[in-house]
């Protein structure tokens, strides 16, 4: 009975122990079979920047000019009364008195002819009458002034465009260029490596030394798993021989 019970005991304390050394492998391969994550390089990730460094907006201090002003001056027309004059000399034929068969320029125009406007050295012939210059009625030499006085425009009714204030030029520039207090400059954001697994960090190290990766330990694993659990079933059958004798 004594040589029993110990047999019983080391062959349960070698089944558990091959049970044992398999469990490390095996949460190894179990945790980075599970593990979500994606390896991935150190990166540096650039935001671009948002709106413009500057901006336009209108200039407060600036003064708009301001164009000329003028007023329309209306003139009048300058007139002045005028008189002229026209002689007319008789052209009736013979000895004739126009005075006695009472042409003259209106009533007879066919026995007048006009000719000369001009009163130089005529200024006492009388105007409106007929007249002999030589005082003999049996001649020829009758003539006959006339004279029209009228309203004479000298110069035209004219308009006149007067100052009444002088332009003003503007003053500054009606814009300006200002720092955006909205703007954001574009920036950088280093992100460092993304290492995954069970071996990351110490435990990776751990494994570089030995020169196992996650797939080595993974079936290192499960050959201890198997190598415990035949180890386990060799010994209940030893002992269940054992207790049949």
């Amino acid at each position: 009975m004594h040589s029993t019970s110990t047999t019983r005991r080391r062959l349960t304390a070698l089944a558990a122990a091959g049970v044992l050394l398999a469990l490390p492998a095996f949460a190894t391969a179990a945790y980075a079979a599970d593990d979500p994550c994606t390896p991935k390089d150190a990166w540096t990730e650039t935001i671009p920047a948002k709106g413009e460094p500057t901006i336009v907006v209108d200039n407060p201090d600036y003064l708009p000019g301001k164009a000329a002003e003028y007023t329309t001056v209306r003139h009048k027309a300058v007139t002045e009364m005028r008189t002229t004059y026209q002689r007319y000399s008789w052209v009736g034929g013979g000895n004739v008195n126009p005075n006695e068969t009472g042409s003259t320029p209106a009533t007879h125009p066919g026995d007048w002819q006009a000719n000369t406007t001009d009163r130089t050295g005529h200024e006492n012939d009388p105007i409106g009458e007929v007249f002999n210059p030589s005082g003999n009625e049996n001649s020829s030499a009758w003539f006959f002034w006339t004279s029209e006085t009228k309203k004479v425009v000298v110069t035209p009714a004219w308009k006149e465009q007067v100052l009444l204030y002088p332009a003003i030029p503007p003053q500054g520039e009606p814009t300006m260029t200002v720092d955006n207090p909205d703007y954001v400059p574009a920036s950088e954001i280093k992100h460092e490596a993304v290492l995954c697994g069970a071996v990351a960090g110490a435990d990776e190290a751990k494994l570089a030394e030995t020169g196992l990766d996650v797939r080595t330990a993974s079936l290192v694993a499960g050959v201890v798993l198997l190598l415990g659990a035949g180890l386990a079933y060799a010994a209940r059958r030893r002992l269940m021989a054992s207790e049949e004798l």
